[in-house]
């Protein structure tokens, strides 16, 4: 490369601050996920296979315990109150208040489904078995929606599901083999496959990507945060101002370890300030990290 380019990726290591599990020490964590509490704190919120919910502190410290009456695989907040579950069975959509684990309406899906997103007055449910995206109406009790349409891939192994982030178009992006696919949830339609950075990584990113998150930048600009899978690197993207495509920003590296054989899986994302929050899946834990902030000027 020419000394004269700057590099596309920069890379910075982590520096892990802590970790910690589950705080009665059973079940396992399913979700991570940042929300406003009813007094307009940031708090983490983590969801448990058992039912179990727990809101924590910024600093880890658990603030409340919640319950609610299902086995959760995924879990997404709409609110500090109500939240959208996909139990274990991955056929069962439920919507739930948290605080008193009242069920307020469900829908069985049709088609078994492995991750969920809200986009929206919209629930997004990614096919387990199918390649497709199907949508569900939240203030219609998750009843299938009319419009949009079922989103329809052309993959069938695509993974993770996340919003788009852009107010103009509403969109989706989702990991598919091809690349990051940005998809208009209006028509279906592909806007754009972000596969440019293939060629920045040993592997594949796009193959191996485990978690996607769509976050809003000390900038104010869209930013999207990737896990991947098996590896313990997260690489951080925005939208190009000029051209549209996704580039990378900042490639995190966290430093090794000396027991380089044990196994983990990030699952799911979360960042405020100088702070990504990691959960580790294999590990049953979240690991906290700080990382140096961009420099405009690089």
């Amino acid at each position: 490369m020419n000394s004269a380019q700057k590099p596309s990726i920069n890379e910075y290591l982590l520096e892990k601050i802590t970790e910690f599990g589950p705080s009665n020490g059973e079940s396992k964590f399913m979700g991570l996920s940042l929300v406003l509490d009813n007094e307009w704190k940031e708090r983490l919120l983590l969801a448990k296979a058992n039912g179990l919910i727990e809101l924590r502190a910024l600093d880890t410290n658990v603030v409340r315990l919640m319950k609610l009456p299902m086995s959760i695989y995924r879990l997404r907040p709409l609110n500090s109150t109500f939240a959208v579950v996909l139990d274990s069975s991955f056929k069962l959509l439920q919507m739930c208040n948290m605080e008193t684990g009242i069920v307020v309406a469900e829908q069985i899906l049709e088609r078994p489904a492995k991750e969920i997103v809200v986009e929206g007055n919209i629930v997004y449910a990614l096919g387990r078995f199918e390649a497709r995206i199907d949508a569900f109406n939240i203030s219609n009790k998750l009843k299938p929606a009319n419009s949009p349409l079922p989103i329809r891939l052309s993959h069938q192994h695509c993974q993770s599901l996340a919003r788009g982030g852009e107010q103009k178009t509403r969109s989706l992006l989702v990991a598919c083999p091809s690349g990051i696919l940005q998809i208009a949830v209006q028509n279906g339609q592909i806007i754009r496959t972000f596969n440019e950075i293939n060629n920045t990584l040993a592997s594949n990113p796009t193959m191996s990507i485990s978690a996607l998150q769509m976050l809003t930048g000390p900038d104010g600009n869209a930013i999207l945060i990737a896990a991947s899978r098996m590896r313990r690197e997260i690489t951080r993207l925005k939208y190009g101002e000029k051209d549209g495509k996704l580039t990378a920003r900042l490639r995190i590296k966290q430093e090794k370890q000396t027991n380089e054989k044990r196994l983990w899986l990030w699952t799911a994302l979360a960042m405020y300030d100088d702070k990504i929050y990691a959960m580790d899946y294999i590990g049953n834990k979240v690991e906290v990290f700080n990382f140096q902030k961009i420099d405009k000027n690089v």
